[in-house]
């Protein structure tokens, strides 16, 4: 470093990398400052001198790898990798290389999670060199781990290849269980045969033949309704088989309790071999998956009610793109055809429902996507009505097709009570975005305002608690939803402005799934609570959250 003609003494010389500072130095009498360097990656340095009374000067310097006198290095780890059954005696390998231009002698380490963790010293290896090292066996214990092998020269070099990381899970060897428990629905219709089915998983890393699985269930008071054991011959490590039990015809209006669980013998995991699903017995007035060819339905009426476009059968779907939720074929309403304000309507069959006040509830499954939020009239959405004459409707429910999660999700709602005859009207309102598609429509007797409260499936579930519907509260009613990522404790509760507890709607236990519950405004006491504004929390193992309820008159 000069200044002027003549040696600069004292200049501070700064090296950083990556906005951190790496070394920093005066230079000396000679205006020099020395320095050694032994950079972790390739890049750029910047140099910057700075000295009193002068200009500071800052330079850029590339790093790139070369020829260095000591460099060793990971090349691969070798075993273990993959999936390894329990029990398995592993015998870890990684590849070493001396990368450098001098012969150097160094430890190696091996470690696998917490669990192990091996270091062979002493490894003398000439330039350009490689050598296999074995490290102590292992016999291998179930989960999922991170293996990581590293050398360690203390004057090495060039450090980017001094560490390798893989992962590989630990399977037991005889492990199945229930996946899932996929028919009945939650709702079951009366009188009407179903046939229970699950998803067997053979979570293990042996071939499971000749085992079986038992179905169960139970009704009030424990009551056995049905039981049933099928044999499944064969399922490999890490697949999936559905397994179709015996018929069954449900004969009595209730809540049950199907049970199904595995029976392999050594089975060395019971936590995972028994599933529970509640199942609601209920008379069924009309069950609708538009998987006939002809439409609309036998029956229906679709109905034109703004602009030229209605609803249309379909066996798959763009825009987004998507596949019927069940069976082979959904309905449509296209949106992304049609002008903003456009809606049509489908109407349902009359439904004769006597002379008695019958409480009648609708589910429903509906395709949301993250496109187009909304417009002038806000998002594509779907209105849920009710009709004594087929002619004029009242609006019950409205759901948007817009979610910031994808996926179909299976939707309930609370009709009211009706006599006489009634229809159904399920009108598609477009903003001109994507397109809506709705599947497996069923409208049946509900026990009471709080029925729906059992899980529902759906894909993509995200943790949450939906909006209030309607929001403002007009006629004492609202719909409050959630949906539960995994199975966890939550509690459902209604504040006032203070921060008082005016209504705990929920406070269980709860599996997987999407939840609806009717609020009808009433406090602990079912007493009814002055207009005003209020607040809907749920509250889970891991997460809060929190919706505005505005109460009116």
């Amino acid at each position: 470093m000069q200044q002027a003609g003549s040696s600069l003494s004292g200049a501070l010389v700064c090296i950083q990398q990556d906005s951190s500072i790496y070394s920093a130095s005066y230079t000396n009498s000679s205006g020099q400052a020395t320095f050694s360097i032994y950079p972790r990656t390739t890049n750029t340095m910047s140099v910057t001198i700075t000295a009193q009374n002068c200009i500071p000067y800052e330079k850029n310097v590339s790093i790139i790898y070369g020829n260095v006198d000591h460099d060793v290095g990971i090349v691969s780890i070798i075993e273990p990798q993959g999936t390894i059954s329990s029990g398995t005696v592993i015998v870890p390998k990684v590849k070493v290389r001396n990368y450098g231009t001098y012969l150097d002698s160094f430890p190696v380490i091996f470690k696998i999670g917490t669990i192990y963790d091996q270091t062979i010293d002493s490894i003398i290896l000439a330039p350009n060199d490689t050598v296999t090292i074995i490290f102590p066996s292992w016999t291998a214990i179930p989960g999922n781990y991170s293996t990581v092998a590293f050398t360690k020269l203390t004057t090495d070099q060039w450090h980017p290849n001094d560490s390798a990381i893989a992962s590989i899970i630990v399977n037991l060897a005889n492990d199945v269980g229930v996946e899932e428990i996929t028919k009945p629905d939650s709702m079951c219709p009366l009188n009407t045969v179903t046939i229970p089915r699950a998803r067997i998983k053979n979570y293990g890393g042996t071939t499971q033949i000749n085992f079986s699985a038992t179905c169960s269930i139970l009704g009030a008071n424990g009551t056995v309704r049905y039981t049933n054991t099928q044999n499944i011959s064969s399922i490999l490590a890490g697949d999936t088989a559905r397994i179709d039990f015996a018929s069954w015809t449900p004969t009595v209006t209730e809540m049950c309790t199907v049970k199904i669980r595995t029976n392999l013998i050594g089975d060395q995991n019971p936590t995972n071999d028994r599933q529970t699903k509640l199942v609601r017995i209920t008379m069924l007035f009309f069950t609708e998956g538009f998987n006939d060819a002809s439409f609309p339905p036998a029956g229906w009426q679709n109905v034109i009610v703004q602009g030229t476009l209605n609803w249309q059968r379909v066996t798959s779907g763009a825009n987004p793109y998507c596949t019927p939720y069940e069976g082979n074929a959904m309905i449509t309403y296209p949106n992304w055809s049609s002008t903003t304000g456009n809606c049509a309507r489908l109407i349902s069959p009359p439904i004769i429902l006597g002379s008695n006040p019958i409480p009648c509830s609708l589910k429903f499954c509906m395709y949301h996507d993250p496109a187009y939020p909304g417009g002038q009239f806000g998002p594509d959405s779907v209105k849920i009505e009710s009709s004594t004459d087929g002619i004029n409707f009242n609006r019950i429910a409205a759901f948007r097709r817009y979610e910031p999660t994808e996926g179909w999700v299976e939707h309930s709602v609370y009709l009211g009570s009706f006599t006489g005859t009634i229809y159904i009207g399920i009108l598609g309102f477009s903003e001109y975005g994507n397109n809506t598609y709705i599947d497996y429509i069923r409208m049946y007797a509900a026990s009471g305002i709080n029925e729906d409260n059992s899980p529902t499936s759906c894909l993509n579930l995200v943790t949450t608690l939906y909006s209030p519907k309607p929001n403002p509260i007009s006629n004492g009613r609202v719909q409050l939803s959630f949906a539960l990522a995994e199975p966890s404790w939550a509690a459902l509760k209604i504040y006032d402005a203070s921060g008082r507890i005016i209504k705990t709607i929920a406070n269980a236990e709860f599996d997987k799934g999407i939840y609806n519950y009717i609020w009808n405004g009433n406090d602990e006491n079912n007493q009814s609570i002055a207009e005003g504004i209020y607040f809907c929390s749920l509250v889970t193992s891991k997460q809060n959250y929190t919706k505005k309820l505005v109460l009116t008159n």
